[in-house]
């Protein structure tokens, strides 16, 4: 007889499977008629042989999944027979992928503590229905968990051995998955009590200690129906085996990359427009595998005001998602999007800022600092707007001079004025994070020397306040700002982009490190709202954290399945930026930007790390990957204030492999910033 694996009903089944394990009720009357026959046939297997129990599907990827589960009909698995005498716990997971072309077309990547248990799920006579979102079939893939216990766990037995009831395989972190020389499985000692629950996992003498504590981990958020002693639940240890899942089928990279099938014109903001405004945006982003748009973030900017436009715009193009041996994959890549004040012309329009030449006439210039092509924002932020002038609704402006290097940097900025301190302050934070195109002279680049005038009102002026930002301010001074504590929260805050705080250009060579720590609110939608400087080692510090936590932006959150907004701090470490001869390698090849590639460089194997703890356990990590995917240089620069912490994680991004960052067809160097987050388990 086949059983159907329904989301509806999955969920009923495995309720109702954990209420007979614990206390022996009934469950048919419970169940969708529809459905009652196929599954009291199920369940009165499993209270004959009492052996195995099918968890799934579930996804393997849960961040806004389709809207229905694919169906799988299959047969109910029977225990293998070579096995019946073990006293060992078993169990298979598979993902796998269905595809929304073709129902009964699955592919899947399968691990298992013993091959005879896969033979007995007999996967080659599966077939599939396939996922759904918005009524129509989509790609995807799903987790099935089957567990096979031994006669001795039997839930009818007054005597008997701790029944597995849900488990997580870890997944292999880094180059580990390629190593050979690793053992398929370890053995860990799990204390279950009276409950259930696991309390204790020590690893087997002799496991890899990485893989040991991976082990552990895992084992620790496993599920048991708990061991009985003349019909008593009662604590035991259990001895029990553990596979690793591996990254390299669905999340390795693609062999053809993803290609646009519909793409939505971007909306060019009205106000833009009637500005006769102008910019080029350039974004990184991951395809799916149901070509859907995921994450999209700024690498590169020449007009901030168009920086959500574009973000919005690229969420509703669909692609078709790259390709690795046949199969759809996450793919990441880069796209630019030009916004031109005359659709039928390239360049058209103004630029968003007017940067001018500080001293105008540059016969009264050093010969040093003239140009024949003056210098052009690259890349551009906004200015924050310092907190407790916004809050107070203070208004002013700010000037601020400073050199172009030969490189494109800004350097050497100073407030020529500014009606309060704090304005220039902003001013100079945001002037640090700007890139240029260098000037020019004789076909050379060459030193400039620029000014820049900005506005702080609460109202319009040259530094925009968001209507979020205005709507939270008002409720804040009411007192009735309603957010949540971060630990009522579904999940910890994910970040979906990050770009360190830069390290202040004017304490370089004055000071050679400092921290700062600041508060921000993440809105409904994720972005950060009004950051603030609670305290810093120096006030430039503090700005230049503010400047670089304002572009953040964190996946939406909720707390019992609602929209929530909350409240958060985090401290950021600095440390002086290596000069910038480490532009160039060692064998003095160029070192690239992710923006100027091609393709950006993709992991070939992937890391993952855990922690406790608060929002404050997110730091960055800059490297080199080279031509080879090699890591490179990898140093820290934003600590997580552990240096034990730091060191670990530096260690472990080194082990990185990358298929190198492609420009012009071509392997190249290209420096990477990634932010680390450790987050917590939430079942």
């Amino acid at each position: 007889m086949d059983t159907f694996y329904k989301p509806e009903d999955y969920r009923r089944r495995i309720n109702a499977g954990l209420a007979a394990d614990l206390a022996g009720l009934h469950v048919a009357e419970r169940m969708n008629p529809r459905f009652a026959f196929a599954l009291i046939f199920f369940v009165a297997l499993r209270l004959a042989a009492q052996d195995v129990i099918v968890n799934g599907p579930a996804w393997v990827d849960p961040s806004n999944p389709p809207d229905q589960l694919p169906v799988i009909k299959m047969d109910a698995p029977d225990y293998p027979e070579r096995l019946n005498g073990s006293t060992e716990i078993g169990y298979a997971v598979v993902h796998a992928y269905i595809s929304a072309e073709n129902r009964d077309n699955m592919e899947e990547e399968h691990i298992s503590t013993d091959p005879l248990f896969l033979d007995a799920l007999k996967m080659n006579d599966w077939r599939c229905k396939p996922a759904k979102r918005d009524g129509k079939p989509v790609n995807s893939v799903v987790r099935l968990t089957i567990i096979f216990n031994p006669a001795c766990a039997g839930q009818e037995k007054h005597d008997a051995t701790p029944r597995l009831l849900s488990v997580i395989a870890p997944e292999l972190p880094s180059g580990l998955a390629k190593n050979n020389d690793l053992p398929d499985k370890i053995y860990v000692t799990a204390n279950v009590d009276a409950s259930g629950r696991v309390t204790k996992a020590v690893a087997d003498a002799g496991a890899p200690e990485m893989l040991g504590q991976l082990a552990e981990d895992a084992v620790l958020k496993w599920n048991f129906a708990p061991a009985r002693t003349n019909g008593q639940p009662v604590a035991r240890d259990v001895h029990v085996p553990v596979v690793f899942l591996t990254q390299d089928f669905f999340h390795a990279e693609g062999d053809t990359p993803p290609s646009v099938t519909y793409r939505e014109p971007v909306i060019y903001p009205p106000e833009m427009q009637r500005a006769g405004l102008r910019g080029d945006v350039s974004m990184g982003l991951v395809v799916d595998i149901e070509g859907r748009v995921r994450d999209p973030f700024v690498l590169s900017s020449t007009n901030p005001g168009l920086d959500q436009a574009a973000i919005d715009g690229v969420l509703k193009w669909r692609f078709k998602p790259g390709m690795h041996n046949g199969v759809p994959v996450k793919k990441s890549i880069v796209v630019s999007i030009a916004f031109n004040f005359d659709e039928f012309m390239s360049n058209s329009g103004r630029d968003a800022y007017e940067v001018s030449d500080a001293h105008g006439d540059q016969s009264k210039l050093p010969p040093e600092l003239r140009y024949d092509i003056p210098p052009k924002p690259a890349n551009t932020v906004l200015a924050v707007y310092p907190f407790e002038l916004l809050r107070d609704d203070v208004g002013g402006m700010a000037e601020v001079r400073f050199l172009i290097s030969p490189s494109g940097e800004a350097e050497q900025a100073v407030v020529v004025k500014a009606t309060r301190p704090e304005f220039g302050q902003a001013l100079l934070a945001m002037i640090d994070e700007w890139k240029f195109q260098p000037a020019m002279k004789d076909g050379k680049p060459t030193l400039a020397v620029l000014g820049i005038h900005q506005e702080f009102l609460y109202a319009g002026g040259d530094v925009p306040v968001s209507d979020e930002a205005k709507d939270m301010l008002y409720e804040l001074k009411k007192g009735k700002l309603d957010l949540c504590p971060i630990k009522d929260l579904d999940a910890r805050p994910a970040l979906l982009s990050q770009r360190s705080p830069v390290f202040p250009s004017g304490l370089i060579g004055k000071v050679a490190a400092g921290k700062a720590v600041v508060e921000f609110f993440i809105d409904h939608d994720g972005n950060v709202q009004l950051p603030r400087v609670v305290s810093a080692t120096d006030p430039a510090f503090g700005y230049a954290a503010v400047q670089g936590v304002a572009l953040w932006r964190f996946a939406p959150l909720t707390s019992h399945g609602k929209s929530v907004a909350v409240r958060a701090q985090v401290p950021i470490n600095f440390t002086t930026p290596k000069p910038a001869s480490d532009a160039v390698m060692a064998n003095g090849e160029h070192i690239f930007n992710l923006s100027d590639l091609d393709q950006p460089p993709v992991p070939r194997v992937h890391l993952e790390m855990k922690a406790t703890g608060s929002i404050t356990d997110t730091f960055a990590i800059d490297f080199i990957c080279d031509t080879e995917g090699h890591v490179q240089k990898a140093h820290v620069v934003i600590s997580s204030g552990s240096s034990e912490l730091d060191q670990a994680t530096v260690a472990g991004v080194s082990k990185l492999i990358f298929k190198p960052g492609m420009k012009d067809g071509h392997p190249v160097n290209v420096r990477i910033e990634i932010p680390i987050n450790f987050g917590a388990d939430h079942g």
